[in-house]
């Protein structure tokens, strides 16, 4: 029974993350590109992403900590270490408006992050239970759209090109 749970879990997860990041590329292809037009960038726009940068690292760093628990509790604690990071990157990007050229790429982080944030909470509950595939739970919830969301931000005006195998390389800026 928590087997079928967690894999229905994986399931919706799954989905919701192709619905995501469906959109989220189809977002990424109609942006507007000028070839060899380097964008004048002021220093809210640089503020903006090196925030939304190092909340996507400390993110990935957290996240990737807890592929190493061992016992139920430290998984439950890893998780929980990651929801608080994953709260104050949504905070920083909800608290105030984003500048201009990422009002609709602000808000599609904030709601990957939050998306992300309730399969977080989802595998806590799991994992709290007592008879329950903790190590299952715990790797369920997937970074790809926060990734992707992150990366649309911090590599603008180009578009980014995920990398798995890094805590701190979610992914690449492209120059095109």
């Amino acid at each position: 029974m928590k087997r079928r749970l967690a894999v229905g879990i994986g399931v919706v997860a799954l989905v919701a993350a192709v619905i995501l990041t469906y959109t989220l590329a189809r977002q990424a292809t109609h942006a507007p590109a000028r070839a060899g037009a380097t964008p004048t960038v002021d220093a809210a726009v640089e503020s903006y992403r090196a925030m939304v940068n190092a909340d996507e690292n400390d993110l990935n760093f957290q996240f990737t900590k807890r592929f190493g628990c061992k016992t139920r509790s430290s998984c439950a604690d890893e998780i929980q270490q990651v929801i608080v990071v994953a709260q104050k990157m949504l905070t920083d990007v909800t608290g105030a408006p984003a500048p201009a050229p990422f009002g609709e790429l602000s808000l599609q982080l904030g709601g990957a992050v939050q998306q992300f944030i309730s399969q977080m909470k989802l595998a806590l509950s799991i994992v709290q239970e007592p008879d329950s595939d903790y190590v299952a739970a715990s790797a369920a919830p997937t970074m790809h759209d926060v990734d992707l969301a992150a990366g649309l931000i911090v590599c603008w005006p180009h578009a980014p090109s995920l990398v798995h195998g890094g805590p701190l390389t979610p992914f690449v800026c492209g120059t095109t």
